[in-house]
């Protein structure tokens, strides 16, 4: 092995990784004093397997004695970015703090070294004759040049250009088959810098594994974790990768910190440009970006101080200027870029100085990206310069009409009767412009992409855009100082659900739902959740929204407290009849009626989102997925929903309405029958089955049912949406009439939590 491997190779491990105890306490003690300090981090390692790798240039143990300044190392590597940036030094700057950046960096346990940067802007045109721009080819796409310095700059650099193609026919998480881990994409080692670029995805179908493909790739970006698939569980592992991302608009993926490039100058030919650099260059770069990536840090006490105030300084301003509040997400970009800059100088301890440039630098940034928004409120397509030699005015006050420009001359005999109707035309428009309304507006041209792919693609907030939206609907505030005792009573992929006590208010009992923002590929869903939490009207069968805090990148959602639990553990540990399903699909209609009158459709009713009170109460909850409606806008296209409850309109991208919501309901009518809805196993073959045979789900015993129960289910999953009845109507169904009281679901209840503790015991 030691003689296979040579100083300088880039290979791939499989082996048992450890630490070099003496060497770890270096690293801590480790001050940066000088950048171009020779600096190791290299782990023990006992490798069984290896093979090379040839993706970038890798860091080469160059030993070279240099007199060059920090300062001077950091303008040369600026200015070494900017030149395939079209020479923007501010774009160039972001790029080095983003080369600057560890994931795994904390101060006082709190990460703050997770940057993902995007640059858009691109493509640039690259100058080979004066006044001859010519694009970029394939063969030389426009992240060419930022990649060749990329790979002279770091350890292992790798592009993934995103295509429709890529997306589809590429693995890019580890996936077990058969025995063995077959490598994904994003499978890469620590500290790998990833340059995605976007400027190449062009219009097309995303299939399955397209999708699955772009949620990992935002999943790594938003939480740096990447899933290992096995066949029958998903196992995430925390990831070290630095990204950066370039596109030709707003990015469609999650990112930190968003620069527009404004080049000042042609761009030259980069590749040229960096083999003029010498060795001890390339040299000093490497090892100057190394040293700072591994800098110590600390803020003092006072700097922390003076970044508070002005914090609150800023946000006082902008409430008296009625301007938009800077967050805490802001604050803490500026304390990551700060940091970033702190160690760049040379600075192992952060300034104020320091502190308020990177402020100056980030308004810089906001201040570009303000005056692309206001120069293209209006856009002006080809043909450019055209020249308007005649003009019709009508004088409204007279009814005249008059022409310029010499048109006059040129008409023939039957000139008044053009002119009449020239003017009846014109006046016409001119009537229909000030008497007829707007239209409602037109529908889209469906898009090559299919509806879920649309779904993340245009509905998708980012942490920072979620974080303001949520600024406005929530307080501020630890939840902890109004609520106490809270006890863990739930646990799901978004959060936490807890049972707590309101402090002022004693013997309130609350549920809190703690959803962690950052790792929500869709925050778009929290944001509609606390929305319409706070405005959908009070109803005795929708559960209360009580208040909302956004607190430390989480939001907490209070409502009321429901002791039964949701409807799946009823279901789940019981044999239900005919007479309790009733009673369940009665309050559920009442829920529908009431939402549906007022122009809101709740779109994900299952048994989970059916909660139970302690004396039976039924109540819907969780409205992420609520959409609104009115005389304008009476139908809805987004996906939205869980897939073995979907309506077909929606499965199959069509326009739909509130009865997506009774059909719902008739598949949460079967699960209380048979304990699941249909297809739960392969909700993928659900789908098809709506696809392709456009057929209702089927009872596994149907002659076990009542004539009136099958009806009710028959009406509720009518496959085309206009045969459905609405809930009001559903309301007067006969098989309503014998529904059982309430109270006849509690001995449902407490047998579902006694086999829950059994089954808990169990595992014990």
């Amino acid at each position: 092995m030691d003689e296979s491997i040579r100083v300088g190779q880039l290979v791939e491990v499989i082996g048992i990784r450890g630490q070099d105890l003496q060497q770890e306490e270096a690293n801590n003690e480790y001050e940066l004093e000088s950048p171009l300090h020779s600096f190791s981090n290299t782990p023990v390692l006992h490798a069984i397997a290896f093979k090379n790798l040839n993706h970038s240039t890798p860091l080469k143990a160059y030993e070279v004695a240099s007199d060059y300044s920090v300062e001077q190392i950091r303008y040369d590597l600026i200015e070494y970015i900017a030149s395939v940036l079209g020479g923007d030094k501010l774009a160039a700057e972001f790029v080095l703090l983003q080369l600057l950046s560890r994931v795994t960096t904390k101060i006082n346990g709190l990460k703050i070294g997770h940057l993902t940067i995007n640059l858009n802007g691109f493509p640039f045109y690259k100058s080979t004759k004066e006044n001859e721009p010519v694009l970029f080819s394939s063969t030389n796409p426009v992240s060419q040049p930022l990649i060749d310095v990329l790979e002279n700059l770091t350890v292992h650099s790798v592009n993934l250009p995103l295509t429709i193609q890529g997306l589809n026919q590429s693995k890019f998480t580890p996936k077990c088959v058969s025995e063995s881990l077959e490598a994904g994409v994003l499978q890469l080692v620590d500290g790998t810098m990833l340059l995605v670029d976007e400027t190449v995805l062009d219009e097309g179908q995303l299939q399955d594994a397209g999708v699955r493909n772009f949620q990992a790739l935002q999943t790594l970006i938003q939480t740096q974790t990447l899933g290992y698939e096995f066949p029958y569980s998903q196992y995430d592992f925390d990831t070290d990768i630095s990204i950066l991302s370039i596109s030709s608009n707003k990015s469609i993926l999650p990112n930190h910190c968003s620069v527009l490039l404004k080049p000042t100058n042609p761009l030259e030919d980069s590749k040229q440009d960096m083999l003029k650099l010498s060795k001890e260059q390339l040299v000093q770069f490497r090892r100057f970006i190394h040293t700072a990536k591994h800098a110590s840090y600390d803020i003092p006490e006072q700097v922390s101080e003076y970044i508070q105030e002005s914090f609150v300084n800023e946000r006082k301003k902008a409430t008296d200027t009625k301007s938009e509040l800077p967050t805490q997400e802001e604050l803490m970009l500026r304390m990551s870029l700060a940091r970033l800059a702190a160690v760049s100088f040379g600075e192992n301890t952060l300034s104020k100085e320091r502190y308020d440039y990177v402020v100056e630098l980030d308004n810089q940034r906001l201040f570009k990206q303000k005056k692309k928004l206001q120069d293209s409120t209006m856009v002006i397509s080809w043909p450019f310069e055209a020249i308007h030699k005649t003009h019709i005015h009508l004088d409204i006050n007279t009814g005249e009409l008059s022409l310029t420009n010499g048109w006059e001359s040129t008409r023939g005999e039957d000139s008044n009767q053009q002119d009449i109707l020239l003017s009846s035309f014109v006046k016409r428009i001119y009537a229909e412009f000030e008497m007829i309304p707007s239209p409602p507006p037109i529908p889209s041209p469906p898009s090559l992409l299919p509806l879920p792919q649309k779904a993340i693609l245009h509905k998708y907030m980012t942490t920072i855009e979620a974080t303001r939206a949520l600024s406005k609907l929530c307080r501020e505030e630890d939840p902890h100082q109004y609520y106490a005792d809270m006890t863990k009573i739930g646990e799901g992929a978004s959060g936490s659900v807890y049972k707590a006590y309101a402090i002022q208010k004693e013997h309130t009992v609350v549920a809190i739902k703690q959803i962690h923002l950052r790792r929500q590929s869709r925050k778009d869903l929290i944001v509609e959740e606390v929305r319409m939490g706070q405005e959908k009207p009070f109803h005795d069968n929708l559960v209360k929204h009580v208040e909302s805090f956004l607190w430390k990148h989480d939001v907490w959602i209070v409502m009321e407290y429901m002791e039964g639990g949701s409807l799946t553990d009823v279901v789940a540990h019981n044999c239900m009849t005919e007479k309790e399903i009733a009673a369940i699909c009665l309050e559920l209609l009442k829920a529908l009626d009431y939402l549906h009158s007022r122009g809101v459709i709740h779109r994900d009713i299952k048994s989970d989102n059916i909660l139970i009170g302690p004396q039976g109460q039924i109540k819907l909850s969780d409205f992420g997925y609520c959409a609104q409606i009115d005389k304008i806008r009476s139908k809805r296209t987004t996906l939205a929903g869980t897939l073995c409850w979907m309506a077909p309109e929606i499965v199959q991208c069509k326009e739909y309405g509130p009865n997506v919501d009774i059909w719902s309901l008739g598949i949460t009518a079967i699960e209380m029958v048979e304990g699941s809805p249909p297809h739960l196993e392969n909700p993928q073959q659900a789908i098809q089955i709506l696809k392709t045979q456009h057929t209702p789900p089927s009872l596994k015993n149907p002659e076990q049912l009542s004539p009136y129960f099958r009806d009710f289910l028959n009406q509720c999953l009518q496959f085309n949406a206009e045969d459905r009845p609405t809930a009001h109507d559903l309301l007067q169904h006969p098989f309503l009439s014998d529904a059982a009281p309430l109270c006849s679901l509690l001995p449902l209840i407490e047998n579902a939590k006694n086999q829950i503790t059994m089954d808990d015991e169990f595992c014990l």
